[in-house]
């Protein structure tokens, strides 16, 4: 092989690796999510179960059933919103703790909770759940 065919290769391979991805304009969804028998403990408080939707585009129909989960605690009520996400993932070291220690849920048609505890190791000054902009919601104990 010549060394013009190799670096005319390498040049093809970079363009391929390096190239511009096409921007997606399309809204994703989620639908018909069950999340059962789950028990965890020790976690931290940073954030707990972290439910977004989009704005005029919710998540529909959440269940979570059986879940018991253990949390640090320690938290402090926070001033500020918890800010919508857009287009990224609602990770809480970007985003700052979720106002709620055990369940923050936003933009969501249809949430169902059956028998889903949150026990705090310390205290925490932030509510277990918060509710924001959902519709069609149950909580059984």
């Amino acid at each position: 092989m010549d060394d013009s065919s190799s670096r005319q290769r390498l040049s093809r391979h970079r363009l391929w690796r390096t190239g511009r991805r096409k921007e997606r304009t399309d809204v994703s969804s989620a639908r018909d999510i069950y999340i059962n028998n789950v028990v965890a403990d020790d976690c931290d408080s940073l954030a707990g179960i972290i439910i977004t939707g989009m704005e005029g585009e919710p998540i529909r129909n959440v269940s979570l059933s059986d879940i018991r989960i253990q949390y640090r605690g320690g938290g402090k009520r926070g001033d500020s919103p918890y800010r919508e996400q857009g287009t990224n993932y609602p990770e809480p070291r970007w985003a700052g703790p979720t106002p709620a220690y055990g369940l923050f849920a936003r933009h969501v048609d249809g949430l169902t909770l059956r028998n889903v505890r949150f026990e705090l190791m310390r205290p925490d000054e932030r509510p277990d759940i918060i509710l924001d902009d959902v519709t069609n919601h149950s909580i059984q104990q």
